[in-house]
């Protein structure tokens, strides 16, 4: 229900002639959590205690006109002063609840959690059944990353106020972030339902269904939440991401034109969500910027002894969610079991459960320790990397799903690295490096990095040259292709596919009789969409297969069906193009502007196949066809791919990892000697690993 003030204003008042003030005062306190400037429900109040005979009429007045006085600082954004005259309203009225509460709220603003939790104690200690009080304290100890203890202050709020929606959305955030994702749906449903026109609730509400994958009333949500707030950029961004998941172009073709301004300019976007939108690195950059800066609190540097001399071994900490069954740990697992024991200490920092699997059994074998932080806060999580005395922390999320950077922020390690989850800048001030190579960050991409950059000598991805490709390889007619005709794949997410590459494919498939184009199992939105938009192209839908997500070792065997894999251009194959080349399978990739435009272009010149990149998309689309037309010109293309498989520096596990490690023995060296960070390339040669 909608909160009618008037009305809770006269029963407030009628409750107070009865003599029930707890009452009377929940219901003045009602209006204030959503009004704080309301001047008649701040005189009830008032009132209330003058009943109480705690004032004469000259002291009632008095304090009357400091509450609003002291309501119109918070309002004008004076949290300074609105903290500084709460203290001395405190001093002067240590029992007045209200104050205590307003006290609080500043020291929230200001960031100084433990006083504003000691301040709503105060106020729920002199009035236990204060809802704004326990909804307050709930904010406060999700900051400090309490989160049990914010939803027990939330959860109370609730019951002693059923309609207070801000609590509602607020409990949902805190349960989004614990991951218990159908409680927090429940809870932003309720703040909606109760008021229509929140605007955030509403794209928190789209946020959550789409992680839920329920992308069509994810999407609904968030142009509900435009319809009221027409500038709602972050509600924007996450529509965008949302009608990409479900290759819905022509929805995104409708706000094309405020995609380079978005996240730019006004609210922070989630940077992640932008990249398969467009190809423009300054953009990337000056949102990455942005929403560090409003994403990140200013923390109090930690300070670290710098040692006399490199600790015999480097303490090295990964952070990541996707320590499982995952893209990451499959391009990783064999860097952790190479890693120079005598030299380095590695330790996992894990922010997924332990899901038992194969790859996870891998990692823990390879490891020193591994660390589970999925119930400590930021804070906490750098607090237990700087006790366990961790010299380089490294971060392998940036923007993407579950990430960790925030632990980052509170210095987990006097050195920090970001490194292959996140194709660009973090645009923070405390990653001290990014891990790159001469093609995604070539010279003169400084300026799209907060970072100094590495280089690896070949490319910045590092392999697993010991995956297994499962035996045997399935039918044609088991994987759903037709008997016979050229088989064009992409294994990428459906949301990294925008009508750009789709044009080009489905004129292929009109030029390449009998063709077919192979592509990951999608949502059922995108496979609708994808054949609607094959139709609309004079293509038959019934040209475009889905292959069923299998196993990863399953998945790279099936590759032998397909006889050329392409790219998509806004944000390459990642993983999916090292998977293809592992298989035997030639990609055809785009060279772009940012990072993520880059990458295929980075493993295809690491791989020894410089010859798949084009420079344009005519050139991507002529090479294409001419492979396909040429067979006996594929076949050799794929002879030399198996044949460099073994001796490509792409697949060289060793030699990566070395790079790494004179990488991180570098920057170690620079911090211990108190070396200002500039940018490093690693090369390899006939003398071993050098540095420049």
């Amino acid at each position: 229900m909608i909160l009618n003030v008037n009305k809770t204003l006269r029963k407030a008042k009628s409750l107070a002639r009865q003599g029930d003030t707890s009452s009377a005062r929940g219901l003045y306190e009602q209006v204030l959590a959503h009004f704080p400037a309301n001047k008649p429900a701040a005189h009830g109040l008032i009132e209330l205690e003058k009943s109480q005979s705690r004032y004469t009429d000259a002291q009632h007045r008095q304090l009357q006109l400091a509450l609003q006085d002291l309501v119109s600082l918070f309002n004008a954004g004076q949290t300074q002063r609105a903290l500084a005259q709460a203290k001395r309203l405190a001093q002067a009225h240590p029992e007045e609840p209200l104050i205590h509460n307003l006290m609080g709220a500043a020291c929230t603003a200001l960031r100084q959690y433990s006083e504003a939790i000691a301040c709503f104690q105060r106020a729920i200690k002199l009035q236990p059944d204060y809802a704004e009080a326990f909804s307050n304290l709930g904010a406060a100890c999700n900051e400090t990353g309490n989160q049990s203890g914010a939803i027990a202050a939330y959860s109370r709020a609730l019951k002693l106020q059923p309609g207070f929606y801000e609590a509602h959305n607020n409990l949902g955030n805190v349960y989004r972030d614990c991951a218990r994702l159908e409680e927090a749906l429940a809870s932003y449903r309720r703040a909606t339902e109760l008021k229509p026109d929140f605007a955030a609730a509403h794209n928190n509400l789209g946020t959550i269904l789409s992680d839920l994958g329920r992308y069509d009333e994810g999407a609904k949500s968030c142009a509900k939440a435009l319809a009221i707030t027409s500038d709602f950029g972050k509600a924007r961004g996450m529509l965008l991401h949302q009608l990409a998941q479900m290759c819905d172009w022509p929805a995104i073709d409708e706000i094309r034109e405020q995609i380079p301004l978005l996240g730019v300019e006004g609210d922070a976007v989630i940077p992640f969500v932008m990249l398969q939108l467009e190809d423009n690195p300054a953009s990337h950059a000056q949102r990455s910027i942005h929403f560090a800066r409003n994403r990140f609190r200013k923390c109090p540097a930690s300070s670290f002894a710098r040692p006399a001399q490199r600790p015999k071994n480097l303490r090295i900490a990964y952070f990541s969610s996707d320590f499982c069954n995952h893209a990451t740990l499959y391009l990783m697992a064999r860097l952790f079991e190479l890693h120079n024991t005598d030299r380095f200490e590695i330790h996992a920092f894990s922010n997924s459960p332990n899901d038992g699997g194969e790859m996870r059994q891998r990692l823990t074998a390879a490891v020193n320790a591994v660390h589970d932080i999925t119930q400590l806060s930021d804070r906490e999580a750098a607090a237990l990397s700087r006790r366990l005395g961790m010299h380089i922390a490294v971060d392998l999320k940036g923007y993407t799903k579950s990430s960790r950077l925030g632990a980052l922020s509170h210095r987990a390690a006097p050195v920090q690295v970001t490194w292959i989850g996140y194709p660009g800048t973090t645009g923070t001030d405390f990653i001290d490096y990014i891990i790159g190579d001469a093609t995604v960050t070539p010279p003169g991409s400084e300026a799209f990095y907060t970072e100094n950059i590495i280089r690896l000598a070949d490319s910045y991805q590092v392999n697993d040259n010991t995956r297994q490709v499962a035996q045997g390889c399935p039918t044609r007619a088991e994987a759903g292709l037709p008997a016979s005709g050229f088989v064009f794949s992409c294994f990428n997410n459906c949301n990294k596919i925008t009508s750009r590459e789709f044009d080009i494919w489905m004129r292929l498939l009109q030029a390449v009789d009998g063709s077919v184009l192979w592509l990951l199992q999608p949502n059922r939105w995108a496979e609708a969409n994808l054949r609607e938009q094959a139709r609309q192209r004079d293509v038959n839908p019934d040209r475009l297969v889905f292959a069923q997500r299998v196993p990863h070792a399953e998945h790279l065997a099936r590759h032998a069906l397909a006889d050329l894999s392409l790219d998509t251009f806004n944000y390459n194959a990642h993983t999916t193009t090292s998977d293809a080349l592992w298989a035997g399978l030639p990609i055809i990739t785009k060279l772009g502007a940012g990072f993520a435009a880059r990458v295929g272009a980075s493993l295809l010149r690491a791989a020894g196949m410089p010859e798949l990149v084009a420079q344009t998309e005519r050139a991507y689309e002529q090479l294409a066809l001419s492979l396909a037309q040429q067979p006996e010109q594929l076949a050799v293309l794929r002879k030399r791919l198996a044949d460099k498989r073994s001796i490509a520096p792409l697949f060289n596990s060793a030699k990566t990892t070395l790079e790494v490690e004179c990488a991180f023995d570098e920057i170690y060296r620079r911090y211990q000697s108190g070396e200002a960070g500039t940018d490093i390339s690693v090369q390899t040669g006939g003398t071993g690993v050098t540095l420049s």
